[in-house]
């Protein structure tokens, strides 16, 4: 989509335009104060004429399949064949930029107020948030790392380790749901979008095949990693839409004193409004209050898939975050805290 077919698509809801161009003029000034330029022109390129050049560029003159780049403080390995996370880091070096700020901000915090911080991610893709939350929450912290596909979680262990994090991570190789057995899991091109639904968060069918993998419920799961419910301070989720199922299994993780912190994305198109309410309640009746809330560009009228920063919603209490996804249809991530 060129740069007036873009603003064409938000001028049919001319109160989104100031949104849109503010979004847009935010993403360019957090390349180019990360002091990523080229990441800058290849962003204006792509968001012009549909092609990053600078993605295209490195692919063309990369030998191997995996290649290091820096993210944030510290370095990752990346699939360049892979179209999903690894394509977003390596073109931005940034992925979910404004719900990443906030968590960390949030693990800092908590990191001050708890001797010994666990931190329980699950579908932990190649490893983003679990990098991220090893290196804010510190060296007294234990991150438990949850993720069901094998080449992801080879990447996720080669990262850990060039990191030097071996030593306050856990990586368990199986999916968490309801119960403990077999599961499907289904494929995705991109590889931070397979599922153990056979549609993901975005309500797409997955079109990449699957793969049989065990599946533990989440009490089997702390029963795996020794932990009681109360010894968690944080959990993260990326399930492509079985978060619902996963945090009412996680219920007494979420009713212990705390302070915990949970980041998780819900997605209003795989969910009843009597499962919203559930889930949103869950949290408000356990003393959560929302930390960020943020949603994807598309939901400010930038329909492009490569979203790496996301829009803010600063929605002030559980009841406008209710209120927001009965009637928006967009997924938002929550990060919520108590």
């Amino acid at each position: 989509m060129t740069l007036t077919r873009r603003f064409r698509s938000v001028t049919r809801a001319p109160a989104r335009v100031p949104t849109a161009v503010g979004l847009v003029a935010r993403k360019f000034y957090r390349l180019l104060s990360a002091g990523r330029f080229a990441q800058a022109a290849g962003y204006a390129s792509e968001f012009v004429g549909g092609e990053n050049r600078y993605w295209r560029r490195y692919a063309d003159r990369t030998d191997g399949r995996y290649v290091v780049a820096p993210v944030h403080d510290y370095r990752m390995w990346l699939d360049t064949a892979d179209p999903g996370i690894s394509r977003t880091l390596l073109a931005f070096g940034i992925h979910e930029y404004a719900s990443s700020r906030a968590f960390r901000r949030e693990l800092e915090r908590l990191a001050g107020e708890t001797d010994r911080p666990v931190a329980l991610e699950i579908g932990a893709n190649i490893g983003y948030f679990s990098l991220l939350e090893a290196a804010a929450l510190g060296p007294s912290a234990h991150v438990y790392a949850v993720e069901p596909t094998p080449e992801n979680a080879d990447l996720l262990e080669r990262n850990l380790r060039l990191n030097g994090f071996e030593d306050r991570t856990t990586v368990a190789r199986c999916a968490v749901g309801d119960v403990t057995g077999p599961a499907t899991l289904y494929l995705s091109d991109l590889s931070n979008q397979h599922s153990v639904r056979p549609e993901g968060g975005d309500g797409r069918a997955h079109e990449g095949g699957s793969v049989s993998v065990e599946m533990l419920s989440a009490a089997d799961l702390l029963g795996r990693f020794g932990l009681a419910p109360e010894e968690v301070n944080v959990v993260r989720m990326d399930l492509e839409g079985y978060e619902t199922v996963v945090l009412d299994q996680l219920r007494p993780v979420l009713e212990s004193a705390g302070p915990t912190v949970v980041y998780v994305e819900l997605h209003p198109l795989n969910l009843s409004d009597e499962e919203l309410r559930a889930v949103v309640s869950l949290f408000r009746d356990n003393g959560f209050e929302p930390a960020s809330t943020v949603v994807h560009e598309t939901a400010a009228g930038l329909n492009d898939w490569k979203s790496w920063h996301g829009h803010r919603l600063n929605l002030p209490d559980m009841d406008a975050v209710e209120a927001y996804l009965l009637r928006a249809g967009h997924a938002v991530e929550l990060i919520a805290r108590k």
